[in-house]
């Protein structure tokens, strides 16, 4: 799998990373996975190993297993089992290779290139590692989808998520994330390709152009785009159903997938003018005008000086609980990794109970 091409698309989660994973997709040139941030997780301790023991592969395979109860892997199989060869005998070479390996496990349900030159790594937490992925992978290409950020915090705060639904604590974690990606494109910009959300919706074939010469391969009509991948969607939501989330979270995952069976709805790119109040104009605006401005976004309010005070105020419990979570990523990611796997284990059951609303005696 040498010759095989790891690729990775970075930006915030609700900025579009899924419905481009889904057009790409359907490339005969390109494979993609479903969302799964394995690489980063055992990165820190598999790094720079050349021998890998079945017990430690086994922890991937396990990984990705409770992954799938986190976030279904709607359109894709996950081929490996216990059972299979690979994961008796230890395996020989880089952990770039390895991960190349499990990645070859996801099938796409009706359009797996299985001799595609190219693998897309879709991963929004992926944007706060990407000098690790270069690391891993130092001839790796990276498309950075930005969108504007009232439209992320309109649409973060209307799904239903563990996250906080709050406008301060989104338009935080999407400054954090376009800092990070920014800094990224600055010092290493001919492996970065950034595109717009609204771009890939109003002008998708011009899009897709600029990213197909970005991988340098051919470009694809994009009459074919989609329709294997709407397929496979539907194929897995009409059976879908899992015994471990109660009926809302089975409909929204169903909502959330469905939607990229349906024509883009270009009416949705301005919905925050109407859905968003003043108020949370102006905190949005007051929390990301600096990064925004950098990616074309302009602030719509114009906000005094007292009124600056109060925001500042107002975001000080919200910029300590972002910082928090920076703090204990930062220090999950150099745990030792079968106390990782297990806190994982036990995070996945503690969400599983939160979704089905059983309370713990």
């Amino acid at each position: 799998m040498g010759n095989i091409e790891v690729n990775y698309i970075i930006g915030i989660g609700r900025s579009g990373t899924t419905l481009l994973t889904s057009i790409l997709g359907v490339h005969p040139e390109i494979n993609t996975i479903p969302e799964n941030y394995f690489v980063i997780f055992f990165y820190n301790s598999f790094k720079n190993k050349t021998y890998f023991k079945p017990s430690e592969l086994l922890l991937i395979h396990e990984f990705n297993h409770l992954f799938n109860r986190l976030q279904p892997y709607i359109g894709y199989d996950y081929t490996l089992t216990k059972e299979d060869d690979f994961l008796k005998q230890p395996f020989m070479g880089s952990y770039h290779e390895l991960c190349k390996h499990f990645y070859n496990f996801f099938k796409h349900k009706t359009n797996n290139s299985v001799n595609a030159p190219i693998i897309i790594d879709k991963n929004p937490s992926s944007t706060l590692y990407c000098e690790k992925l270069l690391e891993l992978n130092p001839n790796a290409k990276f498309i950075f989808i930005t969108r504007d950020y009232r439209a992320n915090i309109l649409s973060r705060i209307e799904s239903i998520h563990i996250r906080p639904p709050s406008v301060a604590y989104n338009a935080i974690r999407w400054n954090y994330y376009m800092s990070k990606a920014l800094r990224f494109e600055n010092q290493h910009q001919s492996q970065v390709l950034k595109i717009k959300y609204e771009e890939l919706v109003n002008h998708p074939e011009n899009t897709l152009n600029q990213i197909f010469s970005f991988l340098k391969i051919e470009k694809y009509s994009t009459n074919n785009l989609q329709t294997n991948e709407k397929q496979a969607i539907v194929g897995d939501l009409t059976n879908y159903s899992s015994e471990l989330l109660n009926k809302k979270y089975n409909d929204l995952i169903k909502k959330k997938y469905s939607d990229l069976t349906k024509p883009i709805n270009t009416n949705r790119l301005d919905s925050w003018k109407t859905n968003l109040t003043h108020e949370q104009l102006i905190l949005s605006d007051y929390i990301c005008k600096k990064f925004g401005e950098k990616l074309g976004y302009k602030p719509q309010t114009n906000i005094t000086a007292h009124k600056k005070i109060s925001l500042f105020i107002k975001t000080i419990y919200f910029n300590f609980i972002v910082l928090i979570e920076r703090l204990k990523d930062k220090t999950t990611f150099y745990l030792p990794i079968k106390f990782k796997v297990k806190r994982f284990r036990k995070h996945i059951e503690r969400i599983e109970t939160v979704r089905n609303g059983i309370s713990k005696k």
